[in-house]
């Protein structure tokens, strides 16, 4: 088992769904707070839908899925912003058109199925070495812009109308995160496919909000999250020969619902130490 692990695939895989579900981690905790989680699976599906295509027309997948993502998140922001029409419904009207365009991209690229179904599940196994440094650099760029303007992104979330009066560009840093979203996603696409891109961007902030009573601390939860998830998944798929993406996203579903029942806001504990010692007592009871 141990000499399975130390393989270079192996490692690489490891590697790379690391590198996606810590930059979906940090982005899924502006998108939880700003209730914009959906616009990750929204996104995710027209990053599929840009890939079929590109493989249908004989481009780049990775370089479809990036445009049609950042027209799409583009467009879902300037929606927003000029109010005329309400983001979900944006999100939910071009939702259906991605999934649609995809479906039909996919069918009409009989010949390339089997890369186009790799898109829609993910094959961190199969990652190459150029996929490798692709993710690393995509990743590590997601990582170090969220980083850089931290600060920028908290104010906007949770405060925008005061940011924009202390003469913050709120609309540009609304743009960003959404870029940075549309980025993540691809990212996630090769890794964990589209079906599963949305749990790596929604679940980790979303049990990370259970236990958290500020900001930095949904943070730090929201990658330790990802991070044992993805470690954990990739083991447990490596040892019963599973898909790795499907395995990580049953491990953070599960994760999910324990974060309910232990959940300190909902008992109003302080920390998870005292949420294990009320739910022992009530079980006592």
């Amino acid at each position: 088992m141990l000499e399975v692990l130390t393989q270079p695939f192996m490692i690489k895989a490891l590697i790379a769904v690391i590198l996606s579900g810590s930059a979906s981690a940090l982005i899924g905790v502006y998108m939880v707070l700003r209730g914009l989680s959906s616009i990750g699976a929204a996104i995710a599906h027209v990053a599929l839908a840009g890939a079929a295509i590109s493989l249908l027309t004989g481009l780049d997948p990775v370089v479809g899925a990036l445009i049609l993502s950042l027209v799409f998140a583009l467009l879902s922001g300037y929606g927003e912003e000029k109010g005329e029409v309400k983001a979900d419904m944006t999100i939910g009207v071009l939702f259906g058109f991605s999934t649609a365009v995809a479906a039909l991209a996919i069918s009409l690229s009989s010949p390339y199925a089997a890369s186009a179904w790799r898109f829609l599940i993910g094959d961190v196994l199969g990652v190459t070495d150029n996929e490798l440094l692709v993710l690393a650099v995509m990743s590590l760029a997601v990582i170090g812009v969220i980083t850089l303007f931290k600060m920028e992104f908290k104010y906007i979330t949770f405060d925008p109308e005061g940011s924009s009066a202390m003469g913050l560009n709120v609309r540009f840093y609304r743009y960003l995160l959404l870029v940075l979203t549309a980025v993540s996603m691809v990212v996630n696409l090769r890794v964990v496919g589209s079906i599963l891109s949305v749990a790596f961007i929604a679940i980790p902030a979303v049990v990370a909000y259970q236990f958290s009573h500020s900001f930095e601390e949904m943070g730090k939860i929201s990658f330790l999250t990802i991070l044992i998830s993805s470690i954990l998944g990739f083991l447990v798929s490596v040892m019963l020969n599973l898909p790795t993406s499907a395995v990580v996203g049953v491990i953070l579903s599960v994760g999910y619902l324990i974060s309910i029942k232990l959940s300190v806001k909902r008992r109003k504990c302080k920390s998870i130490i005292q949420c294990f010692r009320v739910v022992r007592e009530h079980h006592i009871k």
